[in-house]
Protein backbone atom coordinates (compact mmCIF):
# COMPACT_ATOMS: atom_id res chain seq x y z
CA UNK A 1 0.00 0.00 0.00
CA UNK A 2 1.26 3.82 -0.78
CA UNK A 3 1.51 5.95 1.46
CA UNK A 4 -2.30 7.76 1.93
CA UNK A 5 -2.78 11.09 1.33
CA UNK A 6 -5.16 13.27 3.37
CA UNK A 7 -8.55 14.99 2.20
CA UNK A 8 -10.78 16.56 4.69
CA UNK A 9 -14.72 16.95 4.04
CA UNK A 10 -16.92 19.44 3.98
CA UNK A 11 -17.45 18.36 7.87
CA UNK A 12 -14.15 18.61 8.37
CA UNK A 13 -13.71 14.48 8.79
CA UNK A 14 -10.34 13.30 7.72
CA UNK A 15 -10.37 10.78 4.74
CA UNK A 16 -7.23 8.68 3.93
CA UNK A 17 -6.57 8.62 -0.18
CA UNK A 18 -5.68 4.71 -1.16
CA UNK A 19 -4.85 4.16 -4.37
CA UNK A 20 -6.36 0.94 -5.24
CA UNK A 21 -4.20 -1.66 -7.05
CA UNK A 22 -4.14 -2.57 -11.07
CA UNK A 23 -5.37 -6.11 -10.18
CA UNK A 24 -7.12 -6.30 -7.08
CA UNK A 25 -6.95 -10.16 -5.81
CA UNK A 26 -6.79 -11.94 -2.51
CA UNK A 27 -3.15 -10.97 -1.94
CA UNK A 28 -2.96 -7.60 -3.22
CA UNK A 29 -6.71 -6.55 -1.32
CA UNK A 30 -4.63 -8.41 1.95
CA UNK A 31 -2.17 -5.99 1.91
CA UNK A 32 -4.72 -3.30 1.68
CA UNK A 33 -6.47 -4.12 4.61
CA UNK A 34 -3.53 -4.52 6.71
CA UNK A 35 -2.83 -1.69 5.97
CA UNK A 36 -6.52 -0.21 6.72
CA UNK A 37 -5.96 -2.16 9.98
CA UNK A 38 -2.61 -0.88 11.09
CA UNK A 39 -4.14 3.05 10.47
CA UNK A 40 -7.35 2.15 12.29
CA UNK A 41 -5.41 1.20 15.24
CA UNK A 42 -4.26 4.66 15.40
CA UNK A 43 -7.38 6.63 14.93
CA UNK A 44 -8.36 7.07 11.13
CA UNK A 45 -11.51 5.45 10.46
CA UNK A 46 -12.24 7.17 6.85
CA UNK A 47 -10.93 5.54 3.66
CA UNK A 48 -11.47 6.59 -0.02
CA UNK A 49 -10.20 3.90 -2.82
CA UNK A 50 -8.41 5.75 -5.77
CA UNK A 51 -10.01 2.97 -8.15
CA UNK A 52 -8.98 4.87 -11.53
CA UNK A 53 -6.21 2.40 -12.10
CA UNK A 54 -8.08 -0.62 -11.40
CA UNK A 55 -8.78 -2.79 -14.18
CA UNK A 56 -10.66 -6.05 -12.07
CA UNK A 57 -11.44 -7.22 -9.03
CA UNK A 58 -11.99 -10.55 -8.23
CA UNK A 59 -14.03 -12.27 -5.50
CA UNK A 60 -11.42 -12.77 -3.06
CA UNK A 61 -10.60 -8.65 -3.54
CA UNK A 62 -14.18 -7.88 -3.28
CA UNK A 63 -14.54 -10.19 0.41
CA UNK A 64 -10.89 -7.87 1.52
CA UNK A 65 -12.88 -4.76 0.50
CA UNK A 66 -15.97 -6.34 2.77
CA UNK A 67 -13.73 -6.76 5.43
CA UNK A 68 -12.79 -3.13 5.04
CA UNK A 69 -16.36 -1.64 5.06
CA UNK A 70 -17.09 -3.41 7.98
CA UNK A 71 -14.09 -2.55 9.78
CA UNK A 72 -14.67 1.05 9.75
CA UNK A 73 -18.29 1.36 10.09
CA UNK A 74 -17.92 -0.42 13.07
CA UNK A 75 -15.69 2.38 14.29
CA UNK A 76 -18.26 5.23 13.46
CA UNK A 77 -16.48 5.82 10.01
CA UNK A 78 -16.61 4.71 6.43
CA UNK A 79 -15.46 3.68 2.93
CA UNK A 80 -15.94 5.73 -0.48
CA UNK A 81 -14.62 4.36 -4.11
CA UNK A 82 -13.30 7.62 -6.43
CA UNK A 83 -13.05 7.20 -9.77
CA UNK A 84 -14.76 3.65 -10.43
CA UNK A 85 -15.25 2.08 -13.87
CA UNK A 86 -18.90 1.33 -14.50
CA UNK A 87 -18.10 -2.38 -14.60
CA UNK A 88 -16.58 -2.58 -11.14
CA UNK A 89 -19.73 -0.39 -9.49
CA UNK A 90 -21.56 -2.67 -10.85
CA UNK A 91 -19.77 -5.65 -9.60
CA UNK A 92 -19.88 -3.68 -6.11
CA UNK A 93 -23.54 -2.94 -6.30
CA UNK A 94 -24.33 -7.10 -7.08
CA UNK A 95 -22.02 -7.42 -4.03
CA UNK A 96 -23.52 -5.27 -1.92
CA UNK A 97 -20.78 -3.36 -1.15
CA UNK A 98 -22.20 0.03 -1.50
CA UNK A 99 -25.22 -0.41 0.80
CA UNK A 100 -22.53 0.61 3.94
CA UNK A 101 -20.21 2.48 1.16
CA UNK A 102 -20.48 4.95 -1.21
CA UNK A 103 -19.49 6.41 -4.54
CA UNK A 104 -18.07 9.12 -6.00
CA UNK A 105 -16.81 10.18 -9.51
CA UNK A 106 -13.40 11.76 -8.19
CA UNK A 107 -10.83 12.03 -5.48
CA UNK A 108 -11.75 15.48 -5.17
CA UNK A 109 -15.57 14.71 -4.70
CA UNK A 110 -14.58 13.40 -1.45
CA UNK A 111 -13.67 17.55 0.13
CA UNK A 112 -17.90 17.92 -1.04
CA UNK A 113 -19.27 14.82 1.22
CA UNK A 114 -21.18 15.73 4.43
Amino acid sequence: MSDPRQIKDSDGNVWLIIDSPRYFDGNTGQKLLDGIKKLVEVGYVRFAFDMAETQVVNSVGVSRLIEAIELCDGKGGGIVFCTSRPILLKTFKIMGLLLKARVVGSVDDVARLD
